[in-house]
């Protein structure tokens, strides 16, 4: 039977969540999956249009995360017991389109996430982390990356 160890670290922007999710990655000797943001070609244009790229940045998100889990899942052999560390939980991507998709957008969204009939990924720890919004901004200046810049405090 296939078995694994499933870690997600969790929270807002500028928490710290791929640090910590890489540290106990290489500490356990597990895989980690982080969240494909930097390669979504519509980030940049959600930062600073939120109201007319929401759709395609959120879709994108939905998408690459669910693949990275397939593609996982689909390696483990019977006689695995892998450990996974994953820098976000997949059932955030549904929180975020709420926030940020027209109510046409949603059910859209919706209907995409109905036909790709995602399973429930059930992890085996949540570690949910906060910070005060001066430090999740500071962090985020910090780090320089560009399509972050539009982000105020």
């Amino acid at each position: 039977m296939k078995t694994c160890r499933k870690i997600v670290i969790e929270g807002p922007i500028g928490s710290d969540k791929t640090t910590l999710a890489k540290k106990i990655a290489f500490k356990m000797g597990a895989d980690i999956l982080l969240e494909p943001i930097e390669h979504n070609p519509f980030i940049e244009d959600f930062y600073q249009r939120e109201d007319k790229k929401a759709f395609a940045m959120q879709t994108y998100c939905l998408l690459h995360c669910h693949q990275q889990l397939i593609d996982w899942f689909t390696q483990l052999n019977e006689e695995s017991n892998q450990y996974l560390v994953v820098d976000y939980l997949p059932e955030k991507h549904q929180i975020f389109a709420e926030m940020t998709l027209s109510e046409h957008e949603l059910i859209l969204y919706n209907d995409v996430v109905a036909r790709l009939k995602l399973e429930v990924f059930n992890p085996d720890l949540v570690i949910y982390l906060q910070a005060s919004a001066d430090v999740q901004w500071q962090r985020v200046q910090k780090r320089g990356v560009g399509f972050e810049n539009a982000i105020t405090l």
